[in-house]
């Protein structure tokens, strides 16, 4: 199963309902399309929630599917979190949608997580290429044939796979984005050719506000060797120098990372200062 429940933890949703996680059932997560998010919660509160609910609501408009009020979904994460709390973890939000389209199963549950250690961000990950595309990059949906061919990848000692597509080109991780920098700027694959990271859509942002450059296009194979560094970004590994692509070896110590790293943590904490903000008026 993909993103198997924390079974350490309390309680999850269940169509609304807080419920105890022994009471969690797998079958509940199998229906003829899944749409989901995962967030990552840090003192009990999501870190770019906002942003997550906003893509999670596309990705049933592109499917053409209802989607819950976010108002609601908000509320409901808010009581888990009251009732669950923690201090670093990530939580999956599913909407399985079965033979009626219109009313899809909602839950939200704790994972099992895990993040990259310190040293990692200082020497760099190793990742491999794989040949494969997402149908639909904008929608974030389940897909169990790429997942399971990364993961194998992954299994392999590798810390990520990179998919390339029909015109060897890189377009994205199989659960993260891929930057690559040259002479100051950044260079990433655009939107449609790549999902939309949360991460990914952030550095954007410092990038636009901090007079950095970028080029947003897909990443040739064959143009590897002509960037001085690259990184990966997702909810769990945020912002994470790549070592090596296969055979081919970068310094993952670069000035400009750094500095869009540094920039990335106070974004993510004014995030969480906007939750707490938000959850204090609803209690005044």
């Amino acid at each position: 199963m993909i993103n198997p429940i924390d079974i350490t933890q309390q309680f999850h949703i269940y169509n609304g309902r807080i419920v105890p996680v022994s009471q969690f059932d797998n079958s509940r997560l199998i229906g003829e399309k899944v749409l989901y998010e995962v967030i990552r919660i840090v003192d009990s509160s999501p870190v770019f929630w906002n942003y997550h609910i906003e893509r999670f609501r596309r990705s049933a408009e592109l499917s053409g599917l209802p989607f819950p009020s976010a108002n609601v979904l908000t509320a409901q994460v808010k009581a888990l979190l009251a009732q669950n709390p923690v201090s670093e973890k990530n939580l999956r939000l599913a909407l399985v949608y079965g033979s009626n389209k219109n009313t899809p199963t909602f839950l939200a549950y704790f994972i099992k997580s895990s993040y990259p250690a310190k040293e990692l961000y200082e020497q760099g990950v190793r990742v491999e290429l794989l040949w494969a595309e997402r149908p639909n990059p904008l929608v974030k949906a389940e897909n169990h044939t790429l997942r399971e061919a990364a993961d194998a990848i992954i299994a392999n000692g590798a810390y990520e796979a990179l998919l390339v597509n029909g015109q060897n080109e890189i377009t994205e991780g199989s659960r993260s984005n891929f930057f690559a920098v040259k002479d100051g700027c950044l260079f990433t694959s655009p939107l449609g050719a790549a999902l939309e990271g949360i991460t990914r859509k952030v550095v954007l942002q410092i990038c636009r506000e901090n007079s950095i450059k970028v080029v947003e296009r897909s990443i040739a194979v064959d143009d590897l060797d002509g960037y001085t560094s690259v990184f990966l970004t997702g909810t769990s590994p945020k912002i994470l120098p790549i070592a090596q692509i296969g055979t081919k070896r970068y310094e993952p110590q670069s000035d400009i990372v750094t500095h869009i790293q540094h920039l990335f943590y106070a974004k993510e904490r004014e995030s969480i200062l906007e939750w707490f903000a938000a959850l204090n008026s609803t209690l005044l």
